[in-house]
């Protein structure tokens, strides 16, 4: 048993050694609701996670090393109030690289997967579930493939709450495979859950978890409405009011068998149906009309709207106006696309970019049509604070796109004379 133990990778030996003295467990994640399901049956759900994940994949992914951390923390703190400033100061704070093997890495994450794939993806799992769990396959700690999975348990040291993490687990049909700690990045949204020896906390939570009953709403509308649609509305019986003109079993039928041909008819006088005795109706549940099943069926998919941070717009086309729209399609980005987005960086930085040095791994969101910012912007900007000597020359050049010259002439400050001419400081000194 011994030599069959040293045969096993670190991680299980040190489990099947714990697990015996009762140390290590798996930690079960108390969110058990499946979420893929509600992905594929409400049309909400589909949209909003899909909408976002698209925008992720939108935009580029830059390889960059930091060179002013203070100014890029500035600019990150500016982007959403002052972008030309925020763009400005995040080209002087860093220095974009061409990494080949982490561009390789990024273009073809898996044999399954290329980037677009593999990001739609991991944002999806993210979404729905409130956790994605990444797995590197690696070589000299680099990581040389990439898989995303939804669900994980995480192996936990009951005895040591604040650092228990010592691998993962996956269940598949009766099985288990595991992994080491430093082979998995779990990416996961906040759980506020108190922090004790169940491990609740380590996992993340859904959106989705506080608008369950929303979405039940939304699937019960949806099948009144299509059953309702079938039998062609309300149902209900029909029979005479005096009780001496009961229908025998023979005239129900012959009445059935003309209710249905009027039905099948397109002749509309086929639909008047003479009677020698008066009839009345018993009306059998409600119309979709008066079980508002329209309007109840749009306020449960605005809350799963809301519950990704999507705006309404994007929803009901009637709460879009030409002055609102293009507010909308910022705020989608701000509110909804970041915070994915960031978490994504952040697990490419961590997981990947650090292994190959100390490289940063931004999905870049600037990079979306609808957030770039015009060049005439930043020229307006840039062109008077080079005139008052605050940008020199390559400064300018950086910020626009041009590249820097780095030559001595390119890195002096300009002043104004009185005269309005305007010289670099050295030569005026």
């Amino acid at each position: 048993v011994a030599l069959r133990l040293a045969e096993l990778p670190t991680f299980q030996q040190d489990n099947i050694v714990n697990f015996l003295n009762g140390y290590n467990l798996p930690t079960i994640n108390a969110d058990t609701h499946d979420y893929y399901k509600e992905w594929r049956s409400v049309g909400a759900v589909y949209e909003v996670t899909d909408l976002i994940a698209k925008k992720i994949n939108a935009a580029e992914i830059i390889i960059y090393e930091v060179t002013n951390p203070s100014k890029l923390k500035q600019a990150k703190q500016l982007q959403q109030f002052n972008p030309v400033q925020a763009k400005i100061l995040k080209a002087e704070s860093i220095k974009e690289v061409d990494h080949s093997a982490i561009r390789k890495l990024l273009d073809n994450p898996n044999e399954y997967m290329n980037r677009t794939q593999f990001i739609w993806t991991t944002a999806l799992m993210y979404l729905l579930r409130g956790n994605c769990f990444v797995y590197a396959n690696k070589v000299n700690n680099k990581p040389q493939f990439l898989y995303p999975y939804a669900e994980m348990e995480i192996v936990t040291d009951v005895n040591n709450i604040y650092d228990p993490i010592r691998g993962y687990l996956m269940q598949f049909d009766g099985g288990q495979i595991p992994f080491e700690r430093s082979d998995v990045y779990h990416m996961k949204t906040a759980n506020p859950i108190a922090v004790d020896r169940t491990f609740r906390y380590l996992y993340g939570v859904s959106p989705l978890s506080a608008y369950l009953e929303p979405l039940r709403t939304i699937k019960e509308a949806q099948l009144q409405s299509s059953k309702q649609m079938k039998n062609g509305g309300t149902m209900g019986s029909l029979s005479p009011k005096a009780k001496e003109d009961e229908f025998s079993s023979e005239q129900r039928r012959a009445l059935y068998e003309r209710l249905l041909e009027a039905r099948r008819s397109n002749d509309e006088l086929a639909r008047i149906i003479p009677s020698s005795i008066a009839l009345e109706w018993q009306q059998i549940g409600l119309a979709s009309a008066d079980l508002q099943l329209i309007e109840q069926l749009g306020i449960s998919e605005e809350q799963i709207y809301r519950a990704y941070h999507v705006p309404l717009q994007y929803h009901n086309q009637k709460a879009s106006t030409s002055n609102n729209q293009q507010t909308a399609v910022k705020q989608l980005v701000y509110d909804a696309v970041s915070p994915v987005s960031t978490s994504i960086s952040e697990m490419l930085t961590n997981f990947v970019g650090k292994a190959f040095g100390n490289y940063q791994i931004e999905i870049d969101l600037t990079t979306l049509p609808e957030m770039a910012v015009d060049m005439k912007q930043i020229a307006d900007f840039m062109l008077p604070m080079f005139e008052a000597g605050i940008f020199n020359q390559d400064e300018v050049r950086s910020a626009m796109n041009y590249g820097e010259l780095n030559t001595p002439e390119s890195k002096q400050y300009l002043y104004k004379k009185q005269n309005g001419n305007s010289q670099n400081q050295n030569s005026a000194e």
